[in-house]
């Protein structure tokens, strides 16, 4: 619509669209690897491992929820698009991992 109205270049409109796939690629894989650490969580609590194990898959759970924030601070033309399905996921396990 930019483009169309004369507001932006071709080549803005194509840096905007580029950066937006790339982030709804990266939403894609930082929830994709965020359910896996958290199977993986649930797994090591189970089976009762040490610790340390468990902090460790911890902490990517945790540095997988602050790359996701970080993508919210992007222009509003850059905001990634997730499904809901994705967002009901990321609920559910800051859920589990609160309660």
């Amino acid at each position: 619509a930019g483009s169309a109205l004369g507001l932006i270049t071709g080549e803005e409109e194509a840096a905007a669209i580029q950066q937006r796939a790339a982030s709804e690629g990266a939403v894609d894989v930082l929830l994709e690897m965020l359910s896996r650490a958290h199977d993986h969580w649930r797994d090591l609590r189970k089976a009762e491992v040490s610790d340390s194990a468990i902090q460790s898959v911890d902490e990517l759970l945790c540095e997988s929820v602050r790359a996701l924030t970080k993508l919210v601070d992007l222009p509003a033309n850059q905001t990634p698009v997730a499904e809901s399905e994705q967002l009901h996921l990321l609920i559910e396990l800051l859920r589990e991992e609160s309660g």
